[in-house]
């Protein structure tokens, strides 16, 4: 997986990643402006939603390309950006495990719910039975069990979360998350 190297805000190309042959063809592509083909590739990496160390990697998914491009490019963003949803999906396809897309989904299913509690309105309506009685009904309860299963949401969003990192911890050791050698480094120049 690409690393996303907070200091400059943007990624490290790894060999790993340079097996995916959409992200070859995106370094060859560049290979005359690699500063933008960086940038591209950052985008790509935080659009994903693959790294919970990357910006907006909670970000709701309908917001998160938008805030991946301004915060890449800052000014002078590309138009051709839907280009790259291929590429993000193989990205995805090449490093997205079971619990990282449980994840996603926990949080756009939370994002979902959240705003579903916002846009309703408490009320309390007056009503008459066909017998003639009268009451009053309300929305309240519902409400606030729907804001009480959120919470039991974001706990277990949680405990999945503390499983992914423990995951991933347990991969690096087995890794070492080495750097390419020289020889490696000199296939990705090459793209072969």
């Amino acid at each position: 997986m690409l690393n996303f190297n907070l200091q400059n805000g943007k990624v490290v190309l790894d060999a790993y990643t340079m097996m995916i042959a959409e992200i070859r063809q995106i370094v060859e592509d560049f290979k005359d402006n690699p500063d933008e083909g960086i940038r591209v590739l950052t985008y790509i990496h935080i659009a994903s939603r693959l790294d919970p160390k990357a910006p907006f990697f909670g970000a709701k998914e309908e917001e998160v390309k938008e805030l991946a491009s301004r915060n890449t490019w800052r000014e002078n963003i590309p138009e051709n950006l839907s280009d790259y949803d291929d590429v993000i999906t193989a990205y995805k396809k090449a490093y997205e495990g079971a619990e990282s897309r449980v994840s996603i989904i926990f949080t756009d299913k939370i994002d979902q719910i959240s705003k579903m509690i916002k846009d309703t309105i408490p009320e309390i309506v007056a009503y008459t039975t066909s017998s003639g009685s009268k009451g009053f009904a309300t929305n309240t309860a519902i409400i606030t069990k729907a804001m009480s299963d959120l919470d039991n949401l974001l706990d277990a969003k949680e405990k999945l979360q503390a499983r992914m990192q423990k995951q991933v911890l347990k991969e690096g050791k087995i890794m070492g998350k080495k750097t390419p050698s020289r020889l490696e480094k000199r296939m990705m120049k090459e793209g072969a």
